[in-house]
């Protein structure tokens, strides 16, 4: 599958989740990831709201 459907997939939910909660996590399976996202975000003029934090899935953060 082309990563920009994923990222348009993922970009579509920023109008929600910006206006329901407050800060908010968007985790990638690396910071390569999130940078790629965020660089996609920028070409295709797509802002990503200031409670929204792109960060990586990390094993300090995932509790099992």
């Amino acid at each position: 599958m082309r990563s920009e459907y994923l990222f348009d997939l993922v970009a579509s939910t920023f109008s929600v989740v910006s206006s329901k909660f407050g800060a908010t996590l968007y985790m990638f399976q690396s910071m390569g990831d999130a940078a790629g996202f965020q660089k996609y975000c920028g070409q295709m003029n797509i802002r990503i709201p200031d409670n929204i934090v792109l960060t990586e899935i990390g094993t300090r953060c995932v509790h099992v």
